[in-house]
């Protein structure tokens, strides 16, 4: 905290409320400049600043110039109001300086993500009955007003993913509020029964304790009358907060996005789903039921929107070959909702993730988030395009902000973190892991980055076999044994290393891992046995043979370098088989097609394994040269991993690589 409080610029307040005005903005920027000759003095000025910002002055008169402005020095204040100014002017300095401190700390306290009067979280509705047929229902019901809300100008709203991890708290509405950063919660129960509901809402200015509207609703079960009440409650809510709603707003929530019931019984089911997904069964089964539910409604464009991201999350995960089932629910989409929020997201999802093309799906994006702005899920989606497109301050400017909108969200901190350990930030990058440790202690994903950050970001191999010690039991099995056969590794224990490697499912292994068969094969190569080591690469051929085939059906698209990273892996196959004159030039072309320029983010992790094959076919002076590149760049190779990874031994006696390891990690 004292470090960072010592050196480290805050960021401007615009970056968090973009409508602060300028003069205001380099108010505060002067008031918190490290060096004390540069800051207000006396104290005053900032409070003439301030008030001159506020009473229409120009930003040059006192705080971009060093002093005050002329006029607001020339109509001085009697004494005691000077005092009473300045006594102000101090005490708000003090709590900004004290509040950035604590928010590059990166607590998921109130202090994280400071309040207003204009941000309120949904708390997943009670299941009045306890009917588990009818929980789905509930809990679309709850995304739909999420989602309303989201959609209004200046109210701030807790992502859903967040305000679900309080769906059977004990804790009080004002510490909820207090950990999701906001200053009002709307709680409700919900019945359904035959043919009728029933809901009660209400909203609360949870550090008051008071309730600021409630209301109980009766009516007929049908989309029409469901998607009225949530009009009037995201109706209600703006006028209590003070938020305006425009006409087309108006129109636009209480419109039903399908009249057939079951349809949208249907599409809650998959919504659920898909709020799931990646989970056992979860894909599948949400595909099975919107397909059902637009086979009821052919017209239900929401229900073709969430089929098409669906679908293109399975591209993304390589479960699915097949682009035009994406492609096609997609374009129904569009053509029954052209422009609407769910055309932008159907399409700005399948160009991401089914198609690689980051800057056509970072304009549908955009034009989503215009939609339902200053929501933590299309900020981090919007960062994540940009970091592949090698916009790298944009891209932590945009994920920085979803974590500040959404601090409970373990999804936006986690990704905060990869960004930092990607850039080599690596103090940065930890803090986050330990903040999604803080929300989970079981948190897989967590587990595996911090541990990682530990032995390959900082080469900590003794910090990070306790760690794994401590954290086994509560990590996926492939997850262990991925972490097992790197510790052992490290350790030069490659009996251990093959032994957990060889029972990893290489279809789960991810691009940044490698494949299976190859890791195994370079344990066999570092331990000195090269007759698995060489049988280990001809599995790794065979299946990467396999592996482009099938990636090969899918056209010229090359989503996240899945095709290059295969042939790359085949490439280091056939080196350690000792064909060089077919090694190299595969791997070179793998490297080539698929560039930094071309993906910033996996770009340079396939020229790491191009170091590798030049290792391997003895080209030590071309894989030093390359490794000081890549060192240049965001992610590829982390810091540590150079000083004691088995990979780069061959390396170790030439005294240009280590020139490269002799520089300290950040």
């Amino acid at each position: 905290l004292v470090r960072q409080h010592i050196m480290t610029a805050p960021p401007p307040v615009t970056q968090f409320r973009p409508a602060v005005p300028p003069a205001v903005a380099d108010a505060l920027a002067r008031a918190l400049a490290k060096a004390p000759a540069d800051r207000f003095n006396p104290v005053g000025q900032f409070a003439s600043a301030i008030g001159s910002a506020a009473s229409g002055g120009a930003a040059g008169g006192g705080a971009a110039t060093g002093g005050a402005s002329t006029t607001a020095i020339a109509a001085k204040p009697p004494r005691a109001s000077r005092f009473v100014l300045a006594s102000v002017a101090a005490g708000a300095l003090l709590l900004m300086v004290l509040g950035w401190g604590l928010f590059v700390r990166g607590r998921s306290s109130a202090a994280a993500a400071p309040t207003d009067n204009r941000s309120i979280a949904v708390l997943p509705f009670e299941n009045i009955g306890g009917d588990t047929s009818n929980q789905s229902f509930v809990l679309g019901v709850h995304a739909e007003i999420i989602t309303q809300l989201g959609k209004l100008n200046g109210l701030r709203v807790a992502s859903r993913s967040s305000a679900l991890q309080y769906r059977a708290t004990t804790k009080t509405d004002r510490a909820v509020a207090a950990e999701l950063g906001v200053a009002t919660l709307l709680t409700g129960s919900m019945q359904r029964a035959g043919g009728q509901v029933h809901l009660n809402v209400a909203l609360e200015d949870a550090a008051k304790g008071e309730q600021l509207w409630a209301e109980s609703y009766d009516r007929e079960l049908t989309p029409q009358n469901l998607f009225a009440l949530q009009g009037e409650i995201a109706t209600k809510v703006a006028s209590a907060l003070s938020v305006r709603l425009t006409r087309e707003q108006q129109a636009e929530i209480v419109k039903a996005p399908t009249t057939n019931l079951a349809a949208l019984d249907l599409y809650y089911r998959a919504l659920d789903n898909w709020t799931n997904r990646g989970a056992v069964g979860q894909d599948s089964m949400g595909i099975r039921r919107l397909e059902a539910a637009v086979a009821l409604d052919p017209s239900f464009a929401r229900a073709w929107g969430l089929l098409a991201q669906t679908r293109s999350w399975l591209l993304r995960n390589g479960r699915e070959n097949d682009t035009l089932p994406a492609r096609l629910a997609a374009d129904r989409t569009k053509a029954l909702a052209p422009g609407s929020l769910e055309a932008r997201l159907a399409f700005g999802y399948y160009l991401y993730y089914g198609q690689g093309d980051y800057p056509r799906a970072l304009e549908e994006l955009d034009a989503a988030d215009r939609l339902l702005p200053n929501t933590s899920e299309l900020l981090l989606a919007r960062g994540l395009v940009l970091r592949r497109m090698g916009r790298w301050d944009e891209a932590l400017a945009l994920i920085t902000r979803a974590v500040a909108l959404d601090p409970r969200s373990q999804n936006a901190v986690n990704n905060l973190g990869e960004n930092y350990q990607l850039l080599r930030r690596y103090r940065e990058a930890d803090e986050a892991f330990s903040r999604v440790l803080a929300f989970d202690p079981s948190s897989s994903i967590g587990i595996v980055n911090k541990f990682v950050g530990l032995l390959n970001d900082h080469g900590d191999t003794s910090q990070a076999a306790a760690f794994l010690n401590s954290t086994r039991s509560l990590v996926t099995e492939q997850s262990r044994k991925l972490l097992e056969s790197k510790m052992a590794a490290a350790r030069r224990d490659y009996a251990a290393a093959a032994a957990a490697a060889m029972q990893l499912d290489p279809s789960e292994m991810s691009m940044i891992d490698g494949g299976r068969d190859v890791a195994v094969a370079l344990i066999y190569r570092a331990a000195g046995d090269s007759v698995r080591m060489r049988a280990w690469a001809d599995t790794a051929i065979r299946r990467g043979r396999v592996m482009l085939d099938a990636r090969r059906e899918r056209g010229p698209a090359d989503p996240f370098g899945a095709q290059s990273i295969v042939a790359i892996q085949s490439a280091i196959g056939y080196a350690l088989k000792g064909d060089s004159a077919r090694a190299v030039p595969m791997a070179e072309a793998a490297a080539a097609r698929y560039s930094p320029e071309r993906d910033a983010v996996e770009g340079n992790q396939i020229r790491r394994w191009l170091a590798v094959t030049y290792i391997v076919v003895g080209r030590t002076g071309d894989a030093i040269a390359l490794i000081r590149d890549i060192l240049q760049r965001p992610g590829g190779i982390g810091a540590g991993e150079l000083r004691f990874d088995p990979t780069w031994d061959a390396l170790r006696s030439d005294p240009r690589f280590q020139q490269l390891i002799a520089t300290k990690s950040p």
